[in-house]
């Protein structure tokens, strides 16, 4: 970065240990995701997988960032119903 640089410490944290998820709920997440239209699957594994800025996908999808929004609203209203 810069010469003669240094960087505190308080930069610095220790990664967050989390758990494993539950396989067999996943199991059920994934099919109930796949039931989906393609826009919802999409919305959905933007949203909690790759988690980029929603312009860039959106503009990967070719929609509108308000479509994207729309189709994420939808899908979750959705998948709520399906998994309970």
């Amino acid at each position: 970065m810069f010469k003669q640089y240094r960087s505190k410490y308080r930069q610095w944290y220790t990664p967050e240990i989390m758990d494993q998820c539950d396989e067999t709920d996943a199991v059920l997440v994934e099919a109930a995701v796949v039931k989906l239209n393609l826009a919802g699957v999409e919305a959905i594994r933007w949203a909690y997988l790759y988690k980029s800025p929603p312009w860039k996908e959106a503009r990967r999808l070719g929609i509108t960032v308000r479509v994207l929004s729309d189709s994420v609203v939808e899908a979750m209203g959705k998948l709520s119903f399906t998994i309970g």
